[in-house]
């Protein structure tokens, strides 16, 4: 998945659950506070399919199960 979609579809998930999103910059991975889950998404342009469900899988806290789908 091309990073800047998922970063579009996290945002996008985030501002209809009413969840703020604090970017909080870094050099090889961009850190991202999604409401009271921590992610660090990786600065390539394209992320590989098993970092992007373990991404997605670590927001379910946030989102709820299956929110990606």
């Amino acid at each position: 998945m091309r990073r800047s979609e998922l970063l579009r579809t996290i945002r996008r998930q985030a501002r209809a659950s009413g969840v703020e999103v604090i970017d909080k910059g870094g050099a090889a991975h961009q850190h991202l506070v999604v409401g009271s889950v921590n992610i660090r998404v990786p600065r390539h342009i394209e992320i590989s399919n098993g970092v992007t469900q373990q991404l997605l899988h670590a927001l379910q806290a946030e989102f709820g199960n299956g929110w990606w789908r």
